[in-house]
């Protein structure tokens, strides 16, 4: 009669079906740890996969009931690799900052507005600097007007958002209080924010050039190229917030880990584009000479 508790059966593996004397459950191939290293590597590369693409669960990944680390450990790698690259961009730019005016794009062009300001002052050519002016006016109303009308949208999305957003309390989690939701809404007020601050840049440079173009007839020349350098000064900046603006989308849209990806790419883009006249574009020294 057929019984499990026949002496075959009682020296069968539990897990494996296999007699107990089978070659792969042998002490030896066992001491090495085969099948718990695997579970360990199948495990990580589910971490792996679920970093790199965020709507993808760890625990999606691992239908064999493989240990996997816990989603709490998950989400602050995650937002660790975020606050880790955004910390990096801001000591980037402080030390732009603390760079001299001559060995950065925005003090370079600054002295060299200056330096136009001077030329037209002294051989008086105001029909050419009201053209100029003009032009470059066009040039920052038009940024401020897109840049405002995004953040008008985007702020519209968001209080739509909002309105339908619950915030869930995790009383077990200790190191964030809500859901997912709730950073979601730091997430597009940083992107908002930096929207602001691009409009408001590009708005504080056309206001500056139009205030030199009525002085230049009358002003004297120091305050002019003092005009002429807080006006680049401005269009620098909402340049800069603009760019930084692009993380944010990322941020957004695709979360912490390609947010920090796209930090990486944009400080490699503007170590380029923050050097000096002759490195970024190739020319000769134009600040120093007179002519």
């Amino acid at each position: 009669r057929f019984s499990f508790n026949h002496p075959f059966y009682a020296s069968i593996s539990p897990c494996t079906r296999r007699p107990a004397h089978h070659p792969l459950q042998t002490p030896a191939l066992s001491s090495l740890g085969i099948f718990s290293n695997m579970k360990i590597s199948i495990s990580f590369a589910a971490v792996i996969i679920s970093l790199l693409f965020p709507t993808i669960s760890p625990l999606a990944l691992t239908p064999l009931s493989l240990p996997v680390i816990p989603q709490k450990t998950v989400y602050t790698l995650k937002l660790g690799a975020a606050a880790v690259s955004a910390a990096s961009m801001a000591r980037y730019h402080y030390n732009l900052e603390m760079k001299p005016p001559e060995e950065t794009w925005k003090g370079s062009q600054a002295e060299i507005r200056s330096k136009w300001a001077k030329h037209v002052f002294d051989n008086e050519e105001w029909l050419y600097a009201i053209q100029t002016l003009r032009n470059a006016i066009t040039s920052n109303t038009f940024y401020a007007s897109t840049v405002l009308s995004l953040f008008a949208l985007g702020a519209g999305r968001a209080f739509q958002a909002v309105q339908t957003m619950r915030t869930v309390h995790d009383p077990k989690s200790h190191f964030m209080r809500g859901s997912f939701e709730s950073l979601q809404g730091y997430r597009v007020a940083t992107l908002l924010l930096l929207l602001l601050g691009s409009a408001y840049k590009f708005a504080q440079a056309a206001r500056t050039m139009t205030h030199a173009g009525f002085m230049f007839p009358t002003a004297p020349l120091p305050l002019l190229q003092k005009m002429m350098r807080k006006s680049e000064n401005s269009q620098w900046g909402g340049l800069r917030y603009l760019y930084l603006s692009m993380g944010g989308v990322v941020w957004v849209i695709w979360g912490d880990l390609p947010f920090a990806v796209a930090l990486f790419l944009l400080r490699r883009f503007f170590i380029k584009i923050d050097g000096t006249l002759e490195k970024v574009m190739g020319v000769g020294d134009y600040i120093d000479g007179d002519d």
